[in-house]
C-alpha cells in the first residue's frame, strides 16, 4: 500500500530503452470501481494534450520509479475514449474535499488516498482534522469500506467511518 502523493513526481522509465519517458503528475480515479485507472504525466510545453498511462500497463510501481514496457504505453487522454469517460476524478481533485457522514457530521478533509499496489485499488482516505489536530493527534486513514460516495464536492462516509475517525483521534 502506498499513499497517492508518494507516487506523484516519480519518474516513469521505459524498460526497452532505459529512458525516462515522463514523470507522474496525477492519478486518475474511477470512483465507481474505486480503482486508479491511469497515471497522468507532466506536460512538456504548454499546448500538449494530457498524456496518460493506463494503470494496467505499468510493469511495476517501485519505491523510486515506475516502469513501463515501452513508450507505446503512453496515450493521450482524448485518444483513449475508454479512459476519457472515467476521467472525472483524480487524486489532486480529491485532495481538500470535505468529508461528511451520512447524517451530516463533518469529519475533516481528504489529504491523501491510500492505493493498493499492484492492483490500483483505493484502499482508504487519509483525513485531516486541521493543522493543530494533525500535529497533536496525527491523521487517520479511513478504510475504503466506509466510503459511501466519492462526490463532486464532498465525500460521504458511513456512521461507522465516523466512529473509526473518532477513535483514531483519541
Amino acid at each position: 500500500m502506498r499513499k497517492g502523493r508518494e507516487l506523484l513526481s516519480l519518474p516513469v522509465i521505459s524498460l526497452d530503452t532505459g529512458t525516462r519517458v515522463g514523470q507522474i503528475r496525477d492519478l486518475l480515479i474511477d470512483t465507481s470501481t474505486r480503482r486508479v485507472f491511469g497515471v497522468v504525466l507532466e506536460h512538456e510545453g504548454w499546448l500538449r494534450e494530457a498524456q496518460v498511462i493506463p494503470f494496467e500497463l505499468l510493469v511495476s510501481v517501485g519505491q523510486d520509479a515506475v516502469t513501463v514496457r515501452d513508450r507505446e504505453a503512453i496515450v493521450t487522454l482524448d485518444a483513449a475514449s475508454h479512459l476519457h469517460e472515467h476521467a472525472k476524478d483524480s487524486l489532486l481533485k480529491t485532495r481538500g474535499k470535505k468529508v461528511f457522514t451520512a447524517d451530516g457530521t463533518e469529519l475533516g478533509t481528504v489529504e491523501d488516498m491510500v492505493v493498493g499496489i499492484p492492483e490500483g485499488r483505493v484502499a482508504g482516505l487519509e483525513l485531516s482534522g486541521g493543522i493543530i489536530n494533525d500535529v497533536m493527534k496525527g491523521r487517520a486513514i479511513l478504510p475504503e469500506s466506509d466510503i459511501i460516495i466519492f462526490g463532486e464536492d464532498a465525500m460521504v462516509v458511513s456512521k461507522s467511518g465516523a466512529g473509526f475517525w473518532q477513535q483514531a483521534q483519541m
